[in-house]
């Protein structure tokens, strides 16, 4: 899934999310890397887990996985922060 996607997110992404809304930030990454698993060129949930890395302060894991975004993905704006 890429970040510009018109397809919905999943229901196992909308539930990472929604853990990554509640502050719930090391469930939500589990959650990301458990959808990484299976689809690792899931750019959003690729993007959403260096977000919740970056807030937990892993500043090194948030940064490559927004690298990693930005292979899969160079023209998103978001991940060039």
């Amino acid at each position: 899934m890429t970040l510009n996607s018109p397809v919905p997110p999943s229901p196992a992404l909308r539930e990472a999310l929604a853990l990554h809304e509640q502050g719930r930030l090391k469930e939500a990454e589990a959650r990301y890397g458990r959808i990484l698993v299976r689809e690792p060129n899931n750019a959003l949930a690729r993007f959403y887990l260096g977000l919740a890395r970056l807030q937990r302060g892993d500043l090194a894991a948030g940064i490559a996985a927004l690298q990693q975004v930005l292979k899969l993905e160079p023209g998103h704006v978001d991940a060039h922060w």
